[in-house]
Order: C-alpha cells, then structure tokens, then sequence
C-alpha cells in the first residue's frame, strides 16, 4: 500500500482538497477499489518526526512511535477487511466468489484464518460474508475481527514490550 505525507489542514493539489476536513486526524485511508492509499498528517504537529525510523532515540520516543504504528495499523487492516468482504462477488447461481482486486484478496488471505481457524478459506470467507449481512450476526463478525486484527499487526506484542520498557524504567529510578 502507498503511504503519502500530506498536510491536511493545507492540501496540495485538488485530489487532496477532502483531506482539509480531518485536519486534526492523524491519518486518513483511501480505500479505493483499485489502491487503497494511507495518507499521513504532515501537518499534525511531531507526527513525521516521531514516525521516521531514528536510531538511537529515547526510549520514550520508541515506546510511543511503536503505540502510534500499530493504532493506524490496526485501524488500516481493520477497514481493509471490511471493504474487501464488500467486494466480493456473487455470481448469478450465487456462488459466491473472490473479491476483484489482489490487494482485497490478499487482505482477507491474512485475516479470515485468524477469524475463523478451524475453517477452510472458501468456508470462512461464506461465513464472514453472511455475518456481514445478517444484523444478528455482525456484531460476532466485528468481535472476532478486533482481535484478528489486533494480533495480526502484533499489538498485544508491541504492548507488552512497551510496558516492560516502562517497568524496567520504574526500576532505574525509585
């Protein structure tokens, strides 16, 4: 996926004008069939120099790059999922099919063994297909899909060193 810097509170060019309305946001996803595009806040205050990869910064510095990261990543493949269960296809006997693009493909390739482990992937993809269109059933969907997501951008991991950064710092001074 591309990523572009962009200031949003003064967008560059007509194709970004849109980007004005989440000014104080730190990222803005387009997810647009053909390419999704992670568009980064340029002009959110210290958002590019904490996002650049610095050796040697303070360990407060890592802690919180390492938290920004894996929030817009989470949040990215959270609604990469979704648009990729949009996009798939039913044919007229209603089989259903593969989403169009191989970025939605690949997307749900990486999550749907998270959500459904014990399913074969033309199983898993029917279920999570029915449960988003089944109102009962959605908000199972949107239970196993936070985790899922979570897990695959390795949040609990990231979290768990971050807080063992700040331990082991509570211990340098008493």
């Amino acid at each position: 996926m591309r990523v572009l810097w962009e200031n949003f509170a003064e967008p560059a060019g007509q194709n970004c004008a849109f980007l004005a309305e989440y000014a104080d946001d730190i990222c803005f996803l387009r997810l647009d069939p053909d390419e999704p595009l992670l568009f980064l806040n340029d002009g959110f205050s210290g958002l590019r120099l904490l996002l650049e990869d610095k050796p040697g910064r303070p360990k407060a510095h890592r802690i919180l790059r390492t938290q920004v990261l894996t929030d817009i990543a989470s949040n990215t493949w959270h609604a990469l999922f979704m648009a990729s269960l949009e996009a798939l296809e039913v044919d007229e006997d209603g089989q259903l099919g593969l989403p169009p693009q191989d970025w939605q493909r690949n997307v749900l390739d990486a999550l749907l063994p998270r959500l459904y482990p014990n399913s074969a992937p033309e199983e898993a993809r029917r279920d999570a297909w029915e449960a988003r269109r089944d109102p009962a059933a959605a908000a199972g969907l949107q239970e196993r899909l936070l985790p899922a997501v979570s897990q695959h951008v390795q949040q609990p991991k990231a979290l768990r060193a971050a807080l063992q950064k700040i331990v082991d710092t509570d211990r340098e001074y008493p």
